[in-house]
């Protein structure tokens, strides 16, 4: 189990944010912002195919209530299949296996269940008087309401995976007549769109956007202030490792807490968490500061998290081993024995298994003896990463430029495109001599 993979900074741009007010500081501090992935509402952990049955409606239903349980229906089996997580199986499948008196768990894995549990549309008037400023006039008003619960169901026992009530409410108004409201199931289907907008976050991991905030240097020593200026700059220009170095290179001379704090918070965002954890640990033991154990704390929450999308959803590492060693096979099956290479990584999505990945990619190649590999630590292939993140695009024209700077016959650009259990590793190879795509493929982790 490699547990450093699940720290999963998207992003390479800073932005000035309030969070210096939650620090208790008096000047604005730099934020960074970073994606975590988060675990379902639901769940859905070994659920592969899944059947979505047709939402059901209150006995007294009538038929407004029928086409928003159709409307319902045909907007989740769009979003589960959208999410690329399961395979969905058509519900006439589990009824006919129900009938046949035989184990629906032959043929699914769970059962999505859904019910509308409320819907109401209620028509009203207000009559207001004439005043000096207007005249007397008529508001009419209609207010459709909706609730609804679904829930998946394992196929192999009958056990509720889990379970998720919503409601909502729109409304329409009119000083003309009843009859310009709009109509109930307009309404109704604006609060569908709304509550299952966030369905996906309900059965597949997801990720969100969390923001690390750089410390303020509080001592009055100048030199210091302008040492921790210069580093922030560093960072702020999305130089995150040579910025690290530099509030490593300032605590260890200065001993100051905000230097500390913000090595720590630059080693999460370059998506060693582990390594992160550990620094912050050792800053909490030497300074007793309640802030270091308190971003601490939730450091070891994220990871703890990110570890059980890992066991639940097969976002270990094992995955990530197997891609690697597909890519290493047509990397070296693509090119000529003696081949001069740099394999870049130049992910935006989930840096830390980016650099995981490519790291181990170099050493294969390496190891392997057949191509010839640019060493990671050379600071041009370091700034040419920086470049590609920081830019978010990856043109063959930028990648050639970048091959001969380095005097390479070939450039791998890599990247970790998806998130959770649907993450790939893509790669792409570009001649530096002829311009010419060598390889372009992508493996599942």
């Amino acid at each position: 189990m490699i547990s450093k993979i699940y720290s999963i900074p998207r992003k390479t741009f800073l932005k000035i944010s309030l969070a210096a007010f939650m620090l208790g500081a008096g000047a604005c501090t730099t934020s960074i912002p970073i994606q975590v992935i988060k675990l379902p509402n639901i769940d859905t952990s070994g659920i592969k195919r899944l059947a979505v049955m047709s939402f059901a409606i209150q006995p007294t239903g009538d038929g407004a209530s029928r086409q928003i349980g159709q409307m319902l229906t045909i907007k989740t089996r769009q979003i589960v299949q959208n999410t690329g997580g399961f395979t969905v199986v058509d519900e006439s499948e589990v009824e006919r296996k129900r009938r046949a008196g035989e184990s629906v768990s032959e043929s699914v894995d769970g059962i999505f269940i859904g019910e509308i549990t409320e819907f109401s549309s209620k028509d009203t008037a207000q009559y207001y008087k004439a005043t000096d400023y207007r005249e007397a006039y008529t508001e009419y008003i209609r207010e459709v309401t909706l609730s609804i619960t679904y829930r998946i169901v394992r196929a192999r026992d009958g056990s509720i995976a889990g379970s998720v009530n919503k409601s909502g409410s729109r409304s329409s108004r009119s000083s003309v007549s009843s009859g310009d409201l709009t109509p109930p199931l307009a309404l109704a289907q604006g609060i569908v769109d709304g509550m299952l907008a966030t369905l996906y976050q309900d059965i597949v991991p997801w990720q969100r956007t969390e923001w690390r905030a750089l410390l303020e240097e509080t001592s009055k020593d100048k030199e210091v202030k302008r040492r921790m200026k210069a580093a922030k700059d560093l960072a702020r220009g999305g130089n995150y490792k040579t910025a690290q170095r530099e509030y490593e290179v300032l605590y260890r001379e200065t001993g100051s807490f905000a230097a500390g704090y913000n090595e720590a918070v630059l080693i999460e965002i370059a998506g060693d968490l582990s390594g992160a954890i550990e620094r912050m640990r050792l800053l909490a033991s030497e300074s007793g500061n309640p802030k270091a154990s308190s971003e601490l704390e939730r450091m070891t929450y994220v990871q703890a998290e990110g570890r059980a999308v890992a066991e639940k959803f097969g976002g270990a590492s094992g995955g990530a081993d197997k891609a690697i060693k597909q890519a290493v096979d047509e990397i070296e099956a693509r090119l000529a024995e003696g081949a001069a290479i740099s394999i870049l990584n130049i992910s935006r999505n989930e840096m830390e298994l980016a650099e995981y990945c490519v790291e181990k990619i170099v050493a294969a190649v390496v190891n392997g003896g057949r191509l010839t590999a640019v060493d990671r630590t050379n600071q041009s292939v370091i700034e040419a990463e920086q470049q590609f993140q920081l830019s978010g695009a990856a043109s063959d024209e930028s990648a050639v430029s970048i091959g001969r700077q380095l005097g390479v016959q070939y450039i791998a650009l890599c990247s970790i495109n998806g998130s959770g259990y649907l993450r790939r590793l893509a790669v792409r190879i570009v001649n530096v001599e002829t311009g010419e795509i060598a390889l372009q493929s992508s493996f599942e982790i």
